[in-house]
């Protein structure tokens, strides 16, 4: 459940990603709108007069929707594998709406805690994110036409595969034990009227800025509900709602930019010529492409001042027949751009055979880190290091799913297991923090949010049988701390720049860690250096609220 995403976000870089979010070339006008402002009345004026067109005739056109998932979990006779990895790896067909029109930002909504809202989903319009389909990348677009290239007109997701159904219908378990969860998305309209066919990505920048839609930067906000029903031996059943909740115009939100650019692979995609093997194949310096690099904006005002913060609360999965898991959800965060030149990279990473090698090489953007800290009491019981942006906009769909996976919890600290719960209530949490991996050391001049320690918590109950489970999220809490504290905070967990083990995709030295803890970043967990328990959260370090 914890499972490291290194590799895999890696390898995703420089693997052929057909461009499927033309966003108009063949009629997808649907999408982009007409660029007018009140020409065609909306059959469904969901958001008043300012309704964009490309929702006027469809109240559910930025919905999520799931086509098909599994039903029989497979023939696996160990059932820690089905608790933790099968209930996290559900077959599915699902179509991602939301975010089809322009940056979109969704916080998760626990039931029965509306007051907290987190930040774990980031989302962009497919016409930014994805490649063409191979070199050169100049006029890529209209050569992928020209070969009959199939497009894909509605600029949204269709994902079809193991990759879990949670992530985008997370398991969060309310006070009557009933999983069910809410999104509210924020979504900044960011697309265009294709006047002309769009050659490749500078050109679609292009046509971005010469001819914007009239919504462009404009905030809509909406919710979208699910509940997820557990079934002895069967994958649990996904249920959305499958409607547009309280939809309004969020004008609050317009003069904070949600992003910057408008392709989240031209950064690397203008260096692609330093591979040999893509040189070969066409690929040219492009520095034009290399300009209009994606980037997220205004992060420390989205994360801290309009939710809750990236990392939501650990509840309660008690799957009948099964056992139980804690799981929670990890968003990304990337409070200053930090410039990178290309030229300080060895040559030998470009030149190298190895695809793993030469992908992190195209993609070394290692900006931030994520600490993650896992609590239960006051216990320090694991640590673990993600990469907090996940490279050039990698991953930004949808959250990590992450969990209190301890390799084998002791009785003290019943985080997951198989048979009957253990009858009592937990109290566990997630103390993270961000560095940058240069120039990470505390500076008032920082963004809020990036030097400062944050503590997300939850009070559990795990009672019932395994048949019958009865597991409940009983109250949640966030905090974060003050800056003299958090300094506090670095020193008693020792952050110091010790940190190994990402040598093939930051090739620059050591990165901050929590040396107290562990200095292996690239490992299953990075808590080496100490027991469970054997660090703990201070007294003087508890929230008010704790």
């Amino acid at each position: 459940m914890n499972g490291r995403r290194w590799l895999k976000a890696m390898t995703k870089a420089t693997r052929p990603l057909l461009f499927l979010g033309l966003l108009g070339l063949l009629g997808a006008c649907n999408l982009q709108g007409n660029g007018t402002t009140g020409a065609t009345p909306c059959a469904n004026p969901l958001f008043g007069p300012e309704t964009p067109q490309g929702i006027c005739n469809s109240p559910t056109a930025w919905v999520d929707e799931i086509l098909a998932q599994g039903e029989d979990l497979p023939p696996e006779t160990d059932p820690e594998w089905l608790l933790t990895k099968a209930a996290f790896f559900i077959p599915k067909h699902i179509v991602l709406r939301a975010g089809a029109s322009g940056p979109t930002l969704g916080y998760l909504k626990l039931p029965d805690f509306p007051e907290y809202r987190f930040l774990v989903a980031r989302r962009v319009p497919k016409a930014m994110d994805t490649q063409c389909l191979g070199f050169p990348y100049q006029g890529c677009f209209t050569r992928e036409i020209q070969y009959g290239v199939a497009v894909f007109t509605e600029g949204m997701y269709e994902l079809i595969g193991n990759a879990g159904l949670d992530p985008f219908f997370p398991y969060v378990t309310g006070k009557d034990g009933t999983i069910a969860g809410e999104w509210e998305w924020l979504t900044q309209v960011r697309t265009t009227r294709m006047v002309r066919l769009v050659q490749d990505p500078v050109d679609y920048a292009n046509v971005l800025k010469a001819d914007p839609n009239p919504h462009n930067g404009k905030t809509y906000a909406f919710k979208t509900r699910y509940r997820v029903e557990p079934r002895s031996g069967k994958y649990p059943k996904f249920l959305p709602e499958g409607t547009m909740a309280e939809p309004r115009r969020a004008p609050e939100y317009d003069a904070y930019p949600m992003s910057q650019g408008y392709y989240a692979f031209a950064r690397s995609l203008a260096n692609a010529y330093r591979v040999p093997e893509y040189a070969q194949q066409g690929a040219v310096p492009w520095p034009e492409l290399e300009a209009v690099q994606h980037y997220w904006d205004n992060e420390s005002y989205y994360a801290f001042q309009v939710g809750s913060g990236i990392v939501s609360p650990p509840t309660p999965l008690c799957l009948p027949g099964l056992g139980w898991v804690l799981p929670f959800y990890q968003g990304t965060f990337i409070p200053r751009k930090v410039p990178l030149d290309y030229d300080r990279i060895p040559r030998e990473y470009f030149e190298s055979h190895d695809i793993v090698v030469y992908s992190a090489a195209l993609v070394p953007y290692v900006p931030y880190l994520t600490h993650i800290v896992y609590l239960v009491g006051q216990d320090v019981v694991d640590y673990a290091v993600y990469q907090a942006d996940r490279s050039d906009g990698l991953g930004t769909y949808f959250p990590i799913t992450n969990g209190l996976s301890l390799a084998t919890p002791a009785p003290q600290y019943p985080v997951r297991g198989v048979g009957n719960p253990p009858g009592r209530t937990l109290r566990v949490g997630v103390l993270y923090r961000f560095t940058a991996t240069e120039g990470w050391e505390p500076n008032p001049s920082h963004p809020y949010g990036e030097d400062e320690w944050h503590l997300v918590w939850s009070d559990v109950y795990l009672g019932g049988t395994k048949d019958n489970p009865d597991c409940r999220t009983l109250d949640i809490g966030f905090y974060t701390f003050d800056r003299a504290t958090s300094a506090r905070l670095d020193a008693h967990f020792g952050l110091a720049q010790v940190g190994g083990g990402l040598e093939h995709i930051y090739p620059f030295g050591p990165v901050p860690m929590l040396s107290r803890l562990g200095t292996r970043v690239f490992s299953d967990t990075s808590m080496t250096l100490a027991q469970p328990g054997e660090v703990k959260l201070p007294d003087w370090a508890l929230p008010p609220d704790w």
